[in-house]
């Protein structure tokens, strides 16, 4: 329902309007005519009730995010003292058994044998070495050491991989290869020669006597008697020449009174160590020998450089 105060606020203006109108003003300073006084009668209006009707209202407040100061407490720090607590242990008593350390050192090229008895009341124990390397400059020891048997064994440097291969010094030996056929064919040219009446100049008579030299049965030999007892795997190392090298050479392997042949082709496999077998060795030790008769291959070499002995596995 429509309110209705605004009709009244009308209605209360229009009459206040013609009540001026009736009743002028009197000008400052004038006197109203006598007959122009009336009686004002008194009015009264009766104003209709006013109802008003005032719509709810509903005020919804944004929700309020309160947010607390993080709080840091220090607490001051806390010493604790513990009484000091003394623990007496019984006495203990160790005795250690006597040991006897005997070490004497092998001297070689490349490498030393070191043997160490452990000994107590019951038992003995021998480490046996990491292997014994000997080579053709080992000629001051005599326990190990490389020495010339007979004929004649040049030293020489030129080749590759020659043993120790980090020496810039290292060298071998060599002859000449003997074949057993070859040399019965040169002997009996030899003879022929000799028996044909013919008068050589001494030069080629010092040619013929000079092979004659170079072709005689030549030996080395290389001997270790620093091994304790046990079984050792013998090794032989030769290089590689430009020159021809011999085959079916004899490495002769002589340990607890017994000897062993075994025959190589030194054409092959230079540079590296060659297994001449695995051997039981005594209190003697290994001595190896290499000898140029009844080789392969008519001049060519024998090379004589290095052996080593290692305990077999």
């Amino acid at each position: 329902m429509r309110s209705r105060w605004p009709l009244t606020f009308v209605s209360f203006f229009l009459t206040f309007v013609l009540m001026t109108m009736a009743f002028p003003s009197i000008s400052e300073g004038q006197t109203a005519p006598a007959d122009a006084v009336t009686a004002a009668t008194p009015t009264t209006t009766t104003l209709p009730a006013t109802t008003t009707t005032v719509a709810p209202t509903t005020t919804t407040r944004p929700p309020t995010t309160t947010t607390l100061a993080s709080t840091t407490t220090t607490l001051p720090p806390t010493t604790t003292t513990l009484a000091p607590t003394t623990t007496t242990l019984p006495p203990t008593t160790t005795t250690l058994l006597p040991t006897t350390t005997t070490s004497p050192t092998t001297t070689t090229t490349t490498s030393s044998t070191t043997t160490t008895s452990i000994a107590d009341a019951t038992t003995t124990t021998t480490l046996p070495p990491a292997g014994v390397i000997v080579d053709d400059k080992d000629v001051a020891d005599a326990a190990v050491r490389f020495s010339v048997l007979s004929g004649s064994w040049r030293a020489s440097r030129s080749g590759r991989n020659i043993w120790p291969l980090s020496d810039r010094t290292a060298s071998y030996r060599w002859t000449d290869s003997r074949s057993r056929s070859g040399d019965d064919r040169n002997d009996n040219d030899r003879d022929a020669d000799d028996d044909d009446g013919d008068d050589d100049d001494s030069g080629q008579r010092n040619s013929r006597s000079e092979s004659r030299v170079r072709n005689l049965d030549a030996s080395a030999q290389w001997t270790c008697s620093t091994l304790p007892p046990g079984r050792y795997e013998v090794f032989a190392w030769w290089p590689s020449l430009r020159e021809r090298m011999a085959g079916n050479v004899p490495y002769v392997i002589y340990c607890s009174g017994t000897s062993t042949t075994v025959r190589v082709n030194q054409g092959a496999n230079g540079g590296k160590w060659n297994s001449l077998g695995v051997y039981n060795v005594d209190a003697t030790g290994v001595r190896v020998v290499i000898a140029n008769s009844r080789t392969t291959w008519w001049n060519t070499r024998v090379v004589a450089d290095a052996i080593k002995i290692v305990p077999a596995p």
